[in-house]
């Protein structure tokens, strides 16, 4: 008995520090949106920033969860469950598909700057750069998933490299998520022929 208690510690030190880590992000969104309350953003518009904001940063607690829960599995275990495996395998892909398209959110805003069409089309494919990235990692992932680990990973620690002075969340959606992201796409890798067995 007493030696199970630290194993037991060890299983629940990964929920505890992401419930934290939840706790500290959602406090930060919920300034934010405060924030833009008190600066009279119409109702409509702090509605849906905030939902805009929050999708990303659900996304990636629902990987960092999967990610503990397969690490736990194949420790207690030595193997995932059949629903596990398709898990694993199908919410990297998704949640990167989904990740290109909050990315290319940002892109909008270039017809609010008052270019003519020609201007405005340049610019927005400029701005579509990064999903275009985004998007390239995600097909070389499918098939080598090593390769779009490396890629997600590399935008997260360049994201964090050069971006300065944003709310915590923005990191977390823009640096953790692509991070976790090329941690589930490494999971893959590591377990390839178990995920691909189809068992």
């Amino acid at each position: 008995m007493k030696g199970l208690l630290p194993r037991r510690l060890l299983f629940w030190a990964p929920w505890i520090a992401l419930a934290i880590l939840g706790a500290v992000s959602l406090g930060d969104l919920v300034r934010e949106t405060l924030g833009e309350a008190r600066a009279g953003l119409p109702l409509v518009g702090i509605v849906i920033n905030f939902i805009i904001r929050f999708i990303p940063i659900g996304l990636l607690f629902f990987a960092l969860g999967l990610v503990i829960e397969v690490v736990e599995q194949e420790y207690r275990a030595g193997a995932m469950d059949r629903r596990m495996r398709r898990l694993l395998f199908w919410t990297p892909r998704i949640v990167a598909l989904s990740f290109a398209a909050f990315v290319s959110l940002f892109a909008l805003d270039v017809f609010a700057m008052g270019y003519g069409f020609l201007e405005a089309l340049l610019a927005l494919l400029i701005h579509l750069v990064p999903v275009g990235i985004v998007l390239a990692g995600i097909a070389i992932a499918w098939r080598w998933e090593w390769i779009g680990s490396v890629v997600f990973i590399g935008w997260a620690v360049w994201y964090v490299a050069i971006a300065r002075g944003f709310p915590f969340f923005v990191y977390l959606a823009l640096a953790g998520l692509p991070f976790v992201l090329g941690l589930l796409f490494l999971l893959n890798w590591r377990y390839r022929a178990e995920l691909r067995s189809g068992s």
